[in-house]
């Protein structure tokens, strides 16, 4: 008889164990991120203006990102680190839990993810796929004007794809030069292999910004919008679920028009989704295992999502872009918010 309660017991502790760790608490990689004390947040060193540090402190939208998962998780906005990553080594960082959270810039295929284990985010913000040009002919209105051109592509990536359609439709004759690294594509278009390059506009602005130089320039043309995910562990599910919701927090936040002078304001707001933004149901983000004043501090220190970006990226930022389709359809845009509810 005492056998088989052992047996019994022993079984019913294996069933424990077989069930989502999220059933009776969070799982091991949160558990070790908060025994760490600190975020780690992967980045892509080729996108030089997401990432870089003033005067001994990181700046960047990669930067505020992650400071607001370390605001999120562990109380302290500054409690983080960046950590460069390659492409092939993602799955594996991530799901040893060397990195928390991939803020990479680059697209990753479906094969890599189930390849890797990895598990997108919601979209972040979008980009747009352009062109850049060094050496410009005075009276070029259009691409038609630089027919046979040579163009640098990042070689498996959706520029490519872009680049390879584009010439296609609109005959422009371009000889398309390959590359496999962000770094050689750089490297070929300062060097004038090619007096073309395409990519994502962050990348692309950026590239002509370090060359300072009037001879080249970003064209107008916008041949895609693409969607901007970061990654984590396809065997953190919880994580990723805590990421989706600190990062959806923050725009809708921005959508609602809460941001750091009036944050105070808010406070009468009986609407559920705005009191679950400022903390007053503590129980939403205690669910999650997280501050709930969290967003409340980093709205008053840094702003909304909108704040974000336009720092970081737009206007008021050094790349100076214009980030029109990362605001809200309500505010013709094209991103759409769940309300936290």
């Amino acid at each position: 008889m005492v056998n088989k309660m052992k047996l019994k017991a022993k079984f019913v502790l294996y069933l424990l164990f077989c069930l989502p760790f999220n059933v009776y608490g969070v799982e091991p990689g949160f558990s070790a991120l908060k025994q760490r004390n600190y975020v780690v947040c992967g980045i892509d060193a080729d996108y030089n203006y997401l990432a870089y540090k003033k005067e001994g402190r990181w700046q960047g939208l990669d930067a505020d990102m992650c400071r607001a998962v370390a605001q999120a998780v562990l109380h302290d906005s500054e409690s983080f680190k960046l950590l460069p990553v390659k492409m092939k080594k993602i799955g594996q960082l991530l799901n040893s839990g060397s990195v928390d959270v991939v803020l990479g810039h680059n697209w990753i295929p479906p094969r890599i993810l189930a390849k890797q284990n990895i598990t997108p985010t919601d979209i972040i913000y979008y980009d747009k796929i352009v062109l850049a040009v060094r050496d410009q002919k005075i009276k070029a209105s259009s691409l038609k004007d630089y027919f046979g051109s040579k163009i640098c592509v990042q070689d498996n990536s959706i520029t490519l794809d872009n680049i390879v359609r584009y010439n296609s439709k609109y005959n422009l004759g371009f000889s398309i030069l390959k590359f496999s690294q962000l770094s050689e594509l750089k490297s070929a278009f300062y060097l004038k292999r090619c007096n073309l390059i395409a990519g994502d506009e962050v990348y692309i602005t950026g590239i002509v910004k370090d060359l300072r130089n009037e001879s080249a320039k970003v064209l107008p043309e916008e041949m895609s919008v693409i969607p901007v995910k970061y990654y984590t562990s396809g065997i953190n599910n919880y994580f990723n679920i805590v990421i989706r919701n600190i990062f959806n927090a923050l725009k809708v936040a921005a959508e609602e028009g809460i941001n750091s002078a009036n944050v105070d304001t808010f406070k009468i707001d009986k609407r559920t989704s705005v009191q679950n933004i400022l903390g007053f149901n503590s129980k939403f983000w205690e669910q999650l295992h997280l501050d709930s004043s969290w967003l409340e501090k980093y709205i008053q220190k840094y702003g909304n999502y909108y704040d974000i970006l336009e720092r970081n990226i737009g206007y008021s930022s050094p790349l100076n872009l214009n980030t029109k389709y990362n605001t809200s359809y309500k505010k013709g845009g094209i991103d759409i918010n769940m309300p936290l509810l």
